[in-house]
């Protein structure tokens, strides 16, 4: 009996996205043929549609075997092993695609994909633009690219990629999310809520064009497009920057104390300056929690809001409003020290709870949310070890756990940004 019917549905209900219904036919196909690889690899993909992971990673690693010198196989190994955040195994699956098939502009794809994911962004647009050099016209690629151009502040060179592919294909949610960001790093905010409404009407789940409106309607606070355009000039600039940044109040709070000596008459000058610094980078670290609890009563911007970003304004909203009550009672109560630490702690506080939310869910997160407890325990000791000192004893070890409070709220920003470059595997 001729099986080569069963591919040959199988290949057009998978292309129409009706997985189950290609599988079935491919598992027909094998049931006669099981030493077919790009059988094995066609099954694994449908499969991976269908949200299996365990059972196409298996297929996919079958096919490899059956196959290991067909680029679809390994290709088809890649996409599994990248949905489940095995990046390094992934790219590895990617190359060897590539090696077997390097003009294929699907497996360029997939290696710029991987390397996107894991924030590479040069290493991203080279294999986007390979694949561009075998298909000019390549979706997947172009859109990589745009996304890629986007994240290195190239946004006018992102904004003509999807110009053109836009003409090409209209009904793509993801180039015209791809376009808005485009048109939002280049300060065309009108345009670039368009675009992501026009993604949402042809896909409401992307994450990508739900991510974009929120940030285009927070970009008409001029306060946040402020703020935006910095984020985007420090993401460009890397790592080690935005380290500086954060040390940065340390160590010019350090010059600035040392001058203050030198010359008095400056004091109040240096704590202006010191202030206005602080404040700038407190409101970096914050102004996404602040501005979504504000997005939340936006008719549109509530919407576009995602669990997570409401939960991480939730929790920044009860840090900042505890802060604010203990201030309110350090004042009625005539300025009782230990209200004032408490609300400079809460507020304090916000900055790593915040950062919570930037980790993946799973051990990332997990880690993150111990930490921000093991500090916040620190707060709330140093605080009640405050309020029951008798008058005239030692502050010592208040002052130490307060100390150690405050060099533990950089660190665990620091950890936060570690953490946030894992994704768990899955």
């Amino acid at each position: 009996m001729d099986q080569e019917p069963h591919i040959r549905r199988a290949l057009v209900l998978h292309e129409r996205g009706r997985y189950g219904m290609a599988a079935d036919e491919l598992r027909r196909h094998l049931a006669a043929n099981p030493g077919d690889g790009f059988a094995w690899a066609l099954l694994a993909s449908s499969l991976l549609g269908l949200d299996h992971r365990d059972d196409a990673e298996d297929a996919a690693r079958h096919a490899t075997g059956l196959a290991p010198n067909l680029g679809f196989t390994h290709f088809t190994l890649g996409r599994v092993l990248a949905v489940r955040n095995r990046d390094d195994e992934a790219l590895a699956a990617a190359k060897e695609s590539l090696r077997l098939e390097p003009d294929n502009a699907e497996h360029h794809a997939l290696r710029a994909a991987i390397e996107y994911d894991r924030h590479r962004w040069a290493a991203a647009l080279a294999a986007a633009e390979a694949g561009l050099e075998c298909d000019a016209e390549h979706l997947g690629c172009s859109n990589i690219r745009a996304m890629t151009l986007v994240k290195l502040g190239r946004g006018g060179e992102a904004a003509d990629t999807m110009r053109s592919t836009l003409a090409r294909n209209p009904e793509s949610a993801l180039s015209h999310a791809n376009r808005g960001w485009a048109l939002l790093t280049a300060r065309n905010r009108r345009g670039a809520l368009e675009h992501f409404r026009e993604s949402l009407r042809l896909d409401p789940t992307d994450h990508w064009a739900q991510a974009g409106l929120v940030e285009a309607i927070k970009a008409g606070n001029p306060l946040y497009r402020i703020v935006l355009g910095f984020a985007l000039v420090i993401q460009k600039l890397g790592g080690c920057v935005q380290w500086g940044i954060l040390f940065g109040w340390y160590f010019v709070g350090l010059g600035l104390g040392a001058a203050e000596k030198a010359h008095p008459a400056w004091g109040p000058w240096v704590g202006v300056i010191l202030a206005l610094y602080g404040g700038f980078a407190v409101l970096t670290l914050l102004a996404d929690p602040v501005f979504n609890l504000l997005l939340a009563a936006h008719p549109l911007g509530r919407h576009a809001l995602s669990h997570d970003q409401r939960l991480q304004a939730a929790c920044v909203a009860g840090c900042l409003g505890s802060a604010t009550c203990l201030c309110v009672a350090w004042r009625l109560s005539g300025g009782w020290p230990p209200l004032l630490l408490g609300a400079f702690a809460w507020g304090l506080l916000a900055i790593p709870v915040a950062e919570i939310f930037a980790c993946q869910p799973g051990w990332p997160r997990r880690t993150m949310t111990m930490a921000v407890g093991g500090l916040g325990g620190l707060a709330i000791l140093a605080t009640l070890e405050l309020a029951w000192r008798q008058p005239g004893s030692d502050p010592t070890a208040a002052d130490l756990h307060f100390r150690v409070f405050i060099i533990g709220t950089v660190l665990c920003v620091l950890l936060a940004n570690d953490l946030a470059r894992h994704r768990p595997a899955r």
